[in-house]
Formats: structure tokens, C-alpha cells, sequence
């Protein structure tokens, strides 16, 4: 909807604003919300109330303070990453309002991840990926029933509102689920961090592996060819839905029963999903090859030219969906610095096709760069998780 009525150059601006934001609470976040499920998760099972209630309130205290610093730090080099870095004078306003959302999404992403590891997934998916995205499309719905105009400032506006919403939503949800209270016994910030630094490399490379190819190609190229690769982007993860609600479901799942020593239990579960998942990522790059430019279409004429990015992208979400429960059974087993490794290496393999790629053919060279360190990247996934746990997860490899 945004495409169809900010246009790809609009649209070029939220998303790149969106993305710097997202970088941002990655950093601030320091690894803890997959560190906070497998705890949760553990301590759960053990029914050890108090380390729950302990991390969660040191996570709160020390995290909260980085996210003012972060979203301070943001405000003052706005003008910078604007003009000076991505060269695009209408960024500066949005980043300004989005950077005030930094302490509402840390403190929400610390209560999701709480939720997950304590067993209610369908809260934390939606406080955490939802409700924020259902929000903004009804104010947004409401502006264009209304024939009200929309811009990027107040675009930017709806975002901010619907995050403190979230914020305050997860937060009410957990004090309902775990009624427990304790006197604090505050964990030191060296221990705290030093724990989730393991996850803090595995979830930032994640990000930067997903979303540098989108910052490079605003750096080295225009907002407009954002704006057509944030949407095919965007119509190319249909194929990681299934993979995003077995992710959610299943992290603290694996951490449990790996730690239990239920091995059976959990082989059976991979089996299970395995070929749901060949379906559901071979499937959409079907589609995307027959009926792309139609689909396209609805985000308006300017971007039908975007099509063999898609489908570009479409071949490399395959490859993803199809190791990515590899590289989480790495994280959830206790090899999260091999996982670190390895998206490591992936960052800068891709850093370097891209700044080739992209400053030749913009869009689709960041496209066709994406798709070929996820195909080597999730092949080396498959391959440690087999020899480290022992559980293959492609259903046509033994």
C-alpha cells in the first residue's frame, strides 16, 4: 500500500530509515533476545522462577539505558546519515521521529523474546512482528478512505505510535503470563553481555546479511531502486512464512529438548516440518516465475520493471528457507559461535559481491549477490548441523 501512494521513491525512504533502525536496536540489544528465549526456555522447564524474573529485570535496566543513548545518538547524526552518507535531503525527518521508537522496540523485543521462551509463541510473534505492521495499515487505510494525504513524515508518525502500543501491549501480556515477583537480585552487565555475545554475532550478522544489500544499493545508488528492491524483497519472503512461524515455535523447543538429552524427540520434530518447508520455498519461486509482473503490479506500474529482481530474489529465499533450521538448531545446541562464524564470513563475502554488483547493475546486481552467498552460506549450515548434532534437516539428504 505504502508503494502505491508514496511511490518507489517514498517508499525508498521508509524502508532505509526502517532498516538503520533496525540495525540500531540490534546493536543495543547486544544478542540478548535469543539469549533471553534459551534461558527462559531452560530455566522454564526447571521451574527456576527466580533466574527468570533476575535476567529479565538486568536485561530491562541495562538495555533501556543503551536504547536512550542509541536513539540520542541517532537524533544528533541524523543531518549526517541523511546527506552525507545517503545523499537523500527527505530522510532527515523521518529518522529523526523513527529514532524516538528505539526505546519502545528494545523494551518490546526484550518481552517478546520473554513470551517465546516461555512457551507462548503466538503472543510473541505478534507483539513482536504483527500487531506494529496491523496497526499502521489501519491508520493508513483510514487517511486513504478519508482521501487524507500521506508523506513520509507522518508514515513515520503512524510507526513511532504503533510501536509504543506494542511496547506497552507486551508488556501488560507478560505481567498476565508470569505473576511471579521476587526481590531483584540484579545480574552483573559483564556476565549478562558476556553471555549474549555469542547471539549478539549471530543475530547482527543475520540482520547485516539480510539488509546490506538494501543499504548498499541507497549508498551506491538511488531511493528509487530501494523502493523496487524493499518490495521485491518484501513479495520474496512469502516463502519464509512457514520458516519464520517453525523459527518461533520450535527455538525454544530444540534448547529443551537438546539439553534434556530427548534426541529422538527431536529428530522426529525436524522430520516433520522438513518437507513443508521444501513445499513452501519451491512453490512461491513458481509462482514469481509465471505471474511476477502481475503481482508487481499492485504496488503500480513504475514497478513492473522489477520483475527478474524478484524472481532473483525468490531463488535465493529458497535456499534459505531450506537451511535456515539448520543454522537455529546450531544456535538453540549450543554452536552458536560456529553459526557466528559462518554468517560472519557470509557478511563479508557478500559486502564484496554486492560493491561490485550493485555499482554496475543497482537493484539487481544487489539481488543476484544476495542469492549466491545464501546459497553457499545455508549449504555450510546443513553440513555442521549434521556433524555437530547429528540431525540432518533436508528430508532428501541422509
Amino acid at each position: 500500500m505504502l508503494g502505491r501512494y508514496l511511490g518507489p521513491s517514498g517508499l525508498g525512504v521508509i524502508n532505509l530509515v526502517e532498516r538503520i533502525i533496525s540495525l540500531a536496536i540490534i546493536i543495543v540489544l547486544f544478542g540478548s533476545s535469543q539469549y533471553l528465549i534459551k534461558e527462559v526456555a531452560i530455566a522454564k522447564g526447571k521451574k527456576q522462577w527466580q533466574k527468570i524474573y533476575n535476567i529479565l529485570h538486568s536485561s530491562l535496566l541495562y538495555l533501556f539505558i543503551g536504547s536512550l543513548i542509541c536513539a540520542l545518538c541517532l537524533l544528533i547524526g541524523s543531518e549526517y546519515i541523511a546527506t552525507g552518507l545517503f545523499d537523500e535531503n527527505k530522510m532527515q525527518i523521518p529518522l529523526c521521529i523513527a529514532s524516538l521508537s528505539v526505546v519502545f522496540q528494545v523494551v518490546n523485543r526484550i518481552y517478546s523474546s520473554a513470551l517465546n521462551g516461555f512457551d507462548k509463541i503466538w503472543q510473541s510473534s505478534f507483539f513482536n512482528e504483527l500487531i506494529t505492521t496491523f496497526l499502521v495499515l489501519c491508520i493508513i487505510s483510514c487517511f486513504v478512505f478519508f482521501q487524507l494525504d500521506l508523506t513520509i513524515v507522518n508514515v513515520s508518525i503512524f510507526y513511532l505510535f504503533s510501536r509504543l502500543i506494542a511496547m506497552l501491549s507486551s508488556w501488560f501480556v507478560w505481567k498476565k503470563v508470569f505473576p511471579f515477583r521476587f526481590n531483584s537480585s540484579r545480574i552483573k552487565f559483564k556476565s549478562l553481555f558476556k553471555s549474549s555475545f555469542p547471539f549478539l554475532l549471530v543475530s547482527a550478522t543475520g540482520f547485516v546479511g539480510a539488509n546490506i544489500d538494501a543499504l548498499m544499493v541507497g549508498i551506491l545508488s538511488t531511493s528509487t531502486q530501494v523502493g523496487l528492491y524493499s518490495v521485491c524483497v518484501r513479495v520474496a519472503l512469502v516463502s519464509t512464512i512457514l520458516l519464520q512461524i517453525v523459527n518461533t515455535t520450535l527455538a525454544p523447543r530444540f534448547a529443551a529438548f537438546y539439553y534434556e538429552e530427548k534426541y529422538s524427540e527431536l529428530n522426529s520434530l525436524i522430520k516433520k516440518i522438513s518437507i513443508g518447508l521444501v513445499i513452501t520455498s519451491v512453490g512461491p519461486l513458481l509462482i514469481f516465475i509465471l505471474m511476477g509482473e502481475g503481482i508487481l503490479e499492485f504496488w503500480g506500474d513504475g514497478f513492473r520493471s522489477a520483475y527478474w529482481i524478484l524472481v532473483t530474489l525468490a531463488l535465493g529465499q529458497m535456499f534459505q528457507v531450506l537451511g535456515n533450521t539448520s543454522g537455529l538448531m546450531l544456535v538453540m545446541c549450543g554452536y552458536e559461535k560456529i553459526q557466528a562464524k559462518l554468517s560472519f564470513s557470509s557478511i563479508l563475502l557478500n559486502l564484496s559481491i554486492n560493491y561490485f554488483l550493485i555499482s554496475n547493475y543497482g537493484a539487481l546486481g544487489a539481488a543476484i549477490a544476495t542469492s549466491i552467498v545464501f546459497f553457499l552460506e545455508n549449504i555450510l549450515k546443513v553440513y555442521f548441523a549434521k556433524r555437530f548434532t547429528g540431525i540432518v534437516t533436508l528430508p532428501f539428504l541422509k
